[in-house]
């Protein structure tokens, strides 16, 4: 496995993935691809640090998300969540993990992580070249995720 930039990001992302449906993050084998149909979280933290955890993924884990969450076969469903839902939960229990494990007994205040549009041509390759970025895939998606404190 490559080594990792955060650690501690990269196993609060693999515990809440496991914990919200059954997912699990495993090292690329070869060169990754930008995500299809890609899209970008953020969440923004302060209190004793100050910061933000950001998350690039495709829809498709967020529908992923919804299938293994719901136990059904989506067709199952009369009305199909947003699944740009499931990655702004994923992303909310990922950074309290962080900020749980970065800090024990501190207060943080944590903003509802928000979704940003994400242009691959344009952006992908300074998201994950702008350091600091872990690149994993999640039951075969791609998940680019960082944190930058101020």
């Amino acid at each position: 496995m490559p080594e990792l930039c955060n650690s501690d990001l990269v196993e609060s992302l693999a515990s809440a993935l496991e914990t919200m449906a059954f997912i699990s993050l495993t090292p690329p084998e070869e060169a990754i691809q930008p995500p299809d149909e890609a899209v970008m979280l953020r969440a923004s933290y302060g209190g004793a640090r100050c910061g933000k955890v950001e998350l690039v993924t495709s829809m498709s884990l967020g529908r992923l998300l919804v299938d293994n969450t719901l136990s059904c076969d989506p067709s199952d469903t009369l009305i199909l969540p947003n699944p740009q839902d499931p990655l702004v939960e994923l992303l909310n229990i990922t950074c309290g993990l962080l900020l749980k494990q970065r800090a024990k007994g501190v207060r943080f205040a944590m903003h509802v992580p928000e979704v940003l549009p994400f242009d691959t041509t344009k952006q992908w390759n300074k998201f994950i070249n702008g350091g600091g970025c872990d690149v994993l895939l999640a039951d075969g998606i791609v998940v680019a995720i960082r944190v930058i404190e101020d």
